[in-house]
């Protein structure tokens, strides 16, 4: 799935280059190429053609210096990179600056060489320039580069490297920031927030909790993985395996309290005749970089990784040979599977 939409989301920015426009170099080098090929007697009476084509061109080149120079001139501001799967709009959409752009659903921009933000459902916004997006309804949540600004009905928001998000559907509005800084203006007044707190306009910081931020992690993806340093084993050893959940989720992904989570975790085992069986890790596993939220909960986020270590079964080599081992994972967060590990068993 990840794989699925980082190509997707590059099909997207590709769609959005702009057409190149060759140069009269070029130009000039074809129709010296092709110009042998003209026969003589034609060459009469294509001299009238070009020549009331060269007076079009000098027409038109300057019908359109007086538009470009009386009308503003759109930029390209950002691509639909990723669409929730309940949406009817597509990724490769350009957004230019001076359009309203409304997401149906869960929806994903890049900004070229900026970052991304990320759109609530129904939200509204549009961009005055590439560099700064007009929050008209709904919650953004950006993560971008210094030089960024956000416009909301009552605050101006700027970056200064960050992940933040500001929900404007409510008069007044709330910024929140996760990582880096932002300077929120508002109200006459220039209020600094920093990561791990959030402010509505109008009241003082408090504490970023993490219920502000659980529309994000609806759509957010997380990456298992499984690590065995040593490929080759002998039979009846144990060693140690590392399990190792990811993500680039700035909101907090909950996991099953460590008791429970060997019940979600399972292989599937081809062994060496090619037959395929499936065990649940239900012992042998214990945290190693844990960090527990609410309820008893383990909490997963892009800087907290939930790693384990896990002590394998010997019952499941049961003879010498080559085997393929995948972990796989059914639990609160769906189902997802690492790649595959080859173990030869001596």
């Amino acid at each position: 799935m990840d794989d699925a939409r980082d190509t997707q989301s590059t099909l997207a920015l590709l769609k959005a280059i702009d057409d190149v426009a060759p140069s009269d170099h070029v130009w000039n080098r074809i129709e010296a190429s092709i110009a042998p090929a003209v026969p003589a007697r034609r060459a009469g009476s294509l001299r009238p053609l070009v020549t009331f084509a060269a007076a079009a061109s000098l027409l038109v080149a300057a019908l359109s210096f007086v538009f470009v120079a009386t009308v503003p001139r759109q930029a390209h501001a950002a691509t639909v990179s990723l669409v929730a799967p309940d949406g009817d709009l597509r990724p490769g959409k350009r957004l230019l600056t001076g359009e309203t752009f409304h997401a149906p659903t869960y929806v994903v921009l890049t900004l070229p060489d900026i970052g991304l933000v990320k759109l609530n459902r129904d939200t509204e916004i549009s961009f005055t320039s590439p560099r700064r997006l007009k929050l008209l309804n709904g919650e953004i949540f950006a993560e971008v580069t210094r030089g960024f600004e956000v416009e909301s009905r009552d605050a101006v928001i700027t970056v200064h490297g960050t992940r933040f998000g500001v929900r404007a559907s409510d008069a007044p509005s709330t910024i929140y920031v996760v990582e880096g800084k932002v300077e929120v203006a508002a109200s006459g007044r220039t209020l600094a927030l920093d990561g791990g707190r959030m402010a509505t306009v109008g009241a003082d910081p408090a504490a970023l909790d993490d219920d502000t931020l659980g529309w994000l992690a609806r759509h957010e993806t997380i990456l298992l993985t499984l690590d065995a340093p040593r490929a080759v084993m002998k039979q009846g050893d144990a060693p140690a395996w590392r399990i190792a959940f990811r993500t680039s989720s700035a909101a907090p992904l909950p996991i099953e309290a460590l008791r429970d989570l060997p019940q979600q975790l399972y292989v599937k085992v081809v062994d060496p005749n090619r037959k395929e069986y499936t065990a649940r890790l239900s012992t042998g596993i214990t945290g190693r970089e844990v960090r527990h939220g609410a309820n008893g909960l383990i909490r997963l986020d892009v800087f907290t990784p939930v790693v384990l270590d896990y002590r394998v079964d010997p019952s499941l080599f049961p003879a010498a040979g080559r085997y393929t081992v995948t972990l796989a994972y059914q639990g609160r967060q769906g189902a997802m599977a690492a790649d595959p590990v080859t173990i030869e068993v001596r």
